[in-house]
């Protein structure tokens, strides 16, 4: 029992990870899109490049998602690998 609940963690923290990289990768695809696209738009309005990058979307927030797929996968793994390696 111990070890299918080990193998179950192990492979929901490696999916999660998979999943989280996917993520990143894909959201930042999307907001270099959109960054291009803002300034494009902000350009032809004749706003100031101080303004522009005031309205531009945050990389903070793909940091925090990021982080916290990051955070979950490898405690999901650490926890499927202590329980794989205890005795009984």
């Amino acid at each position: 029992m111990t070890t299918n609940v080990s193998l179950v963690f192990i492979a929901v923290g490696a999916a999660v990870l998979a999943i989280g990289a996917l993520m990143m990768v894909f959201r930042m695809r999307v907001l270099r899109f959109v960054s291009g696209r803002f300034e494009r738009v902000y350009r032809e309005d004749d706003l100031s490049k101080h303004e522009s990058r005031a309205r531009m979307p945050r990389m903070w927030m793909l940091l925090i998602i990021v982080s916290g797929h990051l955070a979950f996968g490898l405690l999901c793994i650490i926890i499927g690998f202590a329980n794989l390696n205890r005795p009984g």
